[in-house]
């Protein structure tokens, strides 16, 4: 059961992080307004799905004063799940977007080098927007 103190940390901490989200999108919402490239504005959104992160950051000290950073990682993730998992996370994705890939360029009649997205200098930016993006962020907070 949560004591007072604890509480009130816990309603800080989420209107802090709806106050900040909230930020967020008005600025992204302005900035989209004033026809900014798709690329930024898609950076600006994977920035937007990590505020509960950033505001965990902000707020750490006063959320759990008698705890390093290091040890609540240590607590709370590093342990948990198995680095084999990951890996076969991360194999599935990839088989599962080659074989999309694949799929389009047989029904497309296509060859590879017809797409223009396949390429280092496409692909890159589009793992790192997918590995940062959506719930990525919020898994911290």
């Amino acid at each position: 059961m949560y004591n007072k103190l604890e509480h009130r940390r816990l309603r800080d901490y989420f209107c802090f992080t709806y106050l900040v989200f909230w930020i967020f999108i008005g600025v992204i919402g302005f900035l989209i307004s004033l026809e900014i490239p798709v690329l930024f504005q898609t950076v600006l959104k994977n920035v937007c799905s990590w505020t509960p992160t950033f505001v965990l950051l902000l707020m750490f000290k006063k959320l759990y004063p008698n705890t390093s950073l290091r040890d609540f990682f240590k607590n709370n993730f590093l342990g948990k799940t198995k680095t084999r998992y990951f890996i076969v996370v991360f194999i599935l994705q990839a088989a599962i977007f080659v074989g999309i890939v694949l799929i389009y360029m047989a029904l497309n009649n296509l060859r590879l080098e017809s797409i223009p997205f396949i390429s280092v200098s496409g692909l890159v930016p589009a793992l790192l927007i997918t590995a940062t993006g959506g719930a990525m962020g919020e898994e911290l907070g």
